[in-house]
C-alpha cells in the first residue's frame, strides 16, 4: 500500500536500530518531531525494547495502534541483535497491520558523517563484525547528495583497500568498525571521523520516502542483512 503524501507529513513511526550493541528506539510524531530513546549500558535488547517502546509512545500521549509505519535498522550487524530488532518489528507490525520499512543500518552512519559536512566525496561506513572483521558499505557524493556504492562486504581491515574503488587515501571512514581498528585504517590512508554509530532516529526520513513510495517488502518477507554465518 503505497501512503497519500498528505499522510506521510504526519505520519507517526517507530524506528529501531538494533545492529550493534549500541541500541536505540525513535518515535517520530505527527508534528515531525523526533524522540529517541538509547538502551542503557548493561541492558538487553531483548528486555528492553517492548517496555522502552511503551514508554516512548505513552510519553506522547500515543499508544501503538497510533503508529502508522514500523522501521528496522535491516544490518549488516550482530545476529543476535539483528535476530531481536527483527522479532519484535515483525511481531509489532503484523499486530498492528502496518508496514515494516527497512533500512540499512551504514545508511545512518552516512547520516550523520554527511551532518558533520566532511570534506570529500567518498566514505565507507564500517561496523566492527567482531572475529577479525568489519561489515563496509561505500558511499560516494554527487553535489549535496550522498549514494550508496555497491552492496554492503565484509572484510579483514589489513585488506579494506581491496574493497574500495580508489586510493585509500582518498577516502573517509566512519563507524564502530572504523573505531576498534583505527590504527589499522590510518596506515592505510584513510581519514576517520570517530565515535560514529547507527542511530534509530538516522532511519525515519527514509522509511518516509520508502512509505510514500510504497517501497517496502511484506512483513513476512523482512530478514535482516547476515553477510556471514549467523555466529556473534
Amino acid at each position: 500500500m503505497t501512503a497519500r503524501p498528505a499522510a506521510i507529513s504526519r505520519a507517526i513511526v517507530l524506528a529501531l536500530e538494533t545492529a550493534t550493541p549500541v541500541v536505540s528506539l525513535a518515535l517520530r510524531t505527527a508534528d515531525g518531531v523526533i524522540h529517541e530513546n538509547m538502551q542503557p549500558p548493561g541492558a538487553q535488547a531483548s528486555e528492553w525494547l517492548a517496555p522502552a517502546a511503551q514508554l516512548l509512545l505513552a510519553g506522547q500521549g500515543l499508544k501503538p495502534r497510533d503508529l502508522h509505519a514500523l522501521a528496522v535498522g535491516a544490518g549488516p550487524g550482530a545476529f543476535t541483535g539483528l535476530r531481536v530488532g527483527y522479532g519484535f518489528a515483525k511481531g509489532l507490525a503484523l499486530g498492528l497491520e502496518i508496514p515494516l520499512i527497512e533500512i540499512p543500518s551504514p545508511l545512518s552512519i552516512m547520516t550523520q558523517a554527511a551532518e558533520q559536512g566532511i570534506p570529500g566525496v567518498r566514505l565507507v561506513a564500517l561496523l566492527d563484525a567482531r572475529r577479525g572483521e568489519v561489515y563496509g558499505q561505500r558511499y560516494h557524493r554527487e553535489g549535496a547528495r550522498w549514494f550508496a556504492s555497491g552492496g554492503p562486504f565484509a572484510a579483514k581491515p589489513d585488506s579494506l583497500a581491496e574493497h574500495l574503488t580508489s586510493p585509500a587515501d582518498q577516502w573517509m571512514a566512519a563507524g564502530s568498525g572504523a573505531d576498534v581498528w583505527s590504527d589499522v585504517f590510518r596506515r592505510l590512508g584513510l581519514v576517520l571521523l570517530p565515535g560514529v554509530f547507527p542511530r534509530a532516529r538516522d532511519l525515519i526520513a527514509p522509511a518516509l520516502e520508502s512509505l510514500a513510495a510504497g517501497a517496502f517488502r511484506p512483513v513476512d518477507q523482512c530478514e535482516p542483512v547476515y553477510l556471514r554465518s549467523p555466529v556473534d
